[in-house]
């Protein structure tokens, strides 16, 4: 969770003051591409990732940015053999001080990695996860090339499971079970445009499928600093920017393992995560991009509050408190009048079933 609400100055300095950046005077010059990977405690599984990137099949010149928050597992040393090995590609971004101590979470490695990148596009991948496909590189960036409208190309994962993942969650992705017996991950079998809307429903992108245009996205959202997730409200952002456009070819591995962030997390704490992160964003990519009232914000996001929560009454009193404290003024009034009258309706309805009754 997050520990402290920091202004962007502040995030600032504090990566400034806590990075250490180990590059070779031999590195490309004009990355087409550059390849995020976020590591923290990832030493098991981090080669894997960076082997599957080095293995991609494609003339593209690139850069691999790795971003670790003090690891403590050999991860950080991991990192520095491959930098040495293949100083042309690697640049290495090490946290003299671990980042999450002072926000709880890795969204100041995240922000800081994605701020420093040198290409056109960005492709996205974290170091427990890898790829799949050793033309995923070559494959997005075509369809990004092909159709300027497109802000960020995704595709569909394989989601793999270790031993020490909760096998008393493991029911909760049957709804991905293949005929093969593979968990994919969306079950989407089709080329798709993502809307805005849909995203805010439901995430069906997975942070190692994602790859964008950088104009689309030219730095990271200065609201994005204090939220407790980074993947999600970076795809709702792009939403906004331009076309998000899935692929269902399987190209990467998406693993789950005890030792996540996110599965380390209680079942309590993922939701009021979730909830949190999407009313600052449905805020800040909604409204404040759309000449909405506050009765039309009010439309909008109820029945995104009900599929999330269609059960939990004080999770969506706790989303309306937080839209009447962020909304300005100008706002406020109809946003609290539409959330009267809806409740007058459903009183009337509840009344009336009662009496037919």
């Amino acid at each position: 969770m997050v520990a402290n609400h920091l202004s962007w100055l502040e995030a600032q300095q504090l990566i400034t003051e806590h990075t250490e950046e180990i590059v070779s005077d031999e590195l490309v010059q004009q990355p087409l591409l550059s390849v995020c990977v976020i590591t923290y405690n990832h030493a098991k599984y981090v080669r894997e990732a960076l082997d599957s990137i080095l293995s991609q099949i494609t003339t593209v010149p690139f850069e691999i940015v790795v971003g670790d928050d003090c690891s403590t597992d050999g991860t950080k040393e991991i990192l520095l053999q491959y930098q040495l090995d293949y100083p042309k590609l690697f640049r290495l971004l090490l946290s003299k001080r671990r980042l999450g101590e002072f926000t709880g979470n890795g969204q100041l490695n995240f922000i800081r990695v994605l701020s420093s990148v040198r290409g056109e596009y960005v492709a996205c991948l974290e170091g427990d996860d890898f790829w799949s496909d050793d033309h995923k590189i070559s494959s997005q960036i075509q369809t990004l090339k092909l159709d300027p409208k497109i802000a960020m190309v995704c595709h569909r994962v394989e989601y793999v499971f270790q031993e020490d993942f909760d096998q008393q969650l493991l029911h909760e992705y049957d709804s991905l079970r293949t005929s093969d017996g593979k968990m994919i991950f969306p079950e989407f079998t089709s080329t798709r445009t993502l809307t805005w809307q849909e995203l805010l429903k439901r995430n069906t992108i997975q942070t190692c499928s994602i790859m964008y245009r950088k104009s689309s996205i030219p730095s990271i959202p200065h609201w994005m600093l204090n939220l407790a997730m980074g993947d999600w409200p970076l795809c709702l952002h792009a939403a906004t920017q331009g076309i998000i456009r899935l692929d269902p070819v399987v190209m990467a591995k998406y693993r789950l393992h005890g030792k996540s962030y996110w599965s380390s997390e209680t079942r309590e704490q993922r939701s009021k995560i979730v909830t949190e992160s999407l009313a600052e964003t449905f805020l800040h990519t909604g409204y404040q991009q759309r000449d909405l009232s506050g009765s039309e914000i009010f439309a909008l996001g109820t029945p995104i509050l009900f599929a999330h929560h269609p059960k939990d009454r004080k999770k969506r009193l706790d989303w309306h408190k937080t839209m009447l404290v962020r909304l300005p003024l100008s706002k406020k009034v109809s946003y609290l009048v539409a959330f009267i009258k809806s409740k007058l309706a459903l009183s009337m309805s509840q009344t009336g079933s009662k009496e037919l009754q």
